[in-house]
């Protein structure tokens, strides 16, 4: 597992160090290059690959049906705690700002980390869980419902009508569920799909994670003691409430201890990166997702052990 983290924090570093080297793009511009990469490339062939090739047997209902629990739960926290921060404290964050913290409170990197670490604890076996769980559940509720609630951010003053049709034009150009659906489609109907072009699709996509660990070492900086008190409780709500509720709901349903495990791991990863995509493309507080992204990222280091 520390290795894991290891190759990880060096990907970071290498994207802060980019900040201080002479003659080169600035970050911000390299930045923006990767995340259009990433969203309107790399991360539509990676989604269409996994969900046409997804398993479906008896659990896999039952794995991304605890994904969407986990994620509308912390969904609920992360808003209603910041609605009240916000209205305790009106001057102390911005409606650009809440949006950001409730994404990165809300999905974890259930794929990106949770693949190679699930590997690690429980064993090959049962990758497929966080397969299912990140590209069934996780992942498009961020695109789908992600959009939705950074779309409703992305614009303070506007009623709450205007901020969701807002994010509703956002989703219906979006990429990755464009070729969510064709995945679907194609599997519906039976359309073979050459080897070459799904193994293109993989290896596209398997590109996206050092990529979004680069551009997250980019957008760091060092974080002021008001922005670390500020997205602490989002990191709680990420690292510990979320496998907590997971635990919570796998009490209620038969599945096997294996499974369970996977489970509980895959709804206590960090903040997932890919967030930075939604966040980014509608013009949030990046920095300050980036700042969560990177406690609760240092507090997995000690939550997921005890999770294991």
């Amino acid at each position: 597992m520390n290795t894991i983290f290891g190759e990880f924090f060096i990907l970071i570093l290498m994207g802060f160090i980019w900040r201080f080297i002479k003659g080169v793009p600035s970050s911000a511009i390299v930045r923006s290059s990767i995340s259009n990469l990433v969203l309107n490339l790399l991360l539509p062939s990676l989604t269409f690959g996994v969900i046409y090739n997804a398993p479906f047997n008896q659990d896999s209902w039952e794995i991304p049906l605890i994904g969407f629990i986990v994620t509308i739960s912390c969904i609920v926290f992360s808003w209603g705690i910041y609605a009240v921060i916000k209205q305790i404290f009106p001057n102390s964050i911005t409606d650009k700002a809440i949006g950001s913290i409730i994404l990165g409170a809300s999905w974890g990197n259930s794929q990106h980390l949770g693949l190679p670490i699930l590997i690690g604890v429980v064993g090959s076996k049962y990758a497929y869980v966080a397969l299912l769980y990140s590209n069934m559940a996780s992942t498009p509720l961020l695109f789908v419902l992600g959009s939705i609630i950074a779309g409703y951010f992305s614009e303070e003053g506007m009623s709450f009508t205007k901020r969701c049709i807002h994010g509703l034009k956002k989703l219906l150009v979006l990429p990755p569920l464009i070729a969510m659906i064709a995945a679907f489609i194609c599997r519906y109907f039976n359309i073979e799909i050459h080897p070459i072009l799904l193994k293109t699709c993989s290896f596209a996509g398997n590109a996206t994670s050092p990529l979004m660990m680069i551009s997250l070492g980019m957008a760091l900086s060092i974080p002021k003691i008001t922005s670390i008190l500020l997205v602490f409780p989002a990191a709680i709500i990420r690292n510990i409430i979320g496998p907590l509720i997971a635990y919570l709901f796998l009490n209620m349903i038969y599945i096997d201890a294996a499974i369970s495990e996977s489970l509980i791991l895959e709804a206590g990863m960090p903040s997932m990166i890919l967030a930075l995509i939604i966040a980014e493309d509608n013009n949030l507080d990046t920095e300050l997702l980036a700042q969560l992204i990177t406690i609760s990222t240092l507090l997995s280091f000690i939550t997921l052990p005890f999770l294991s």
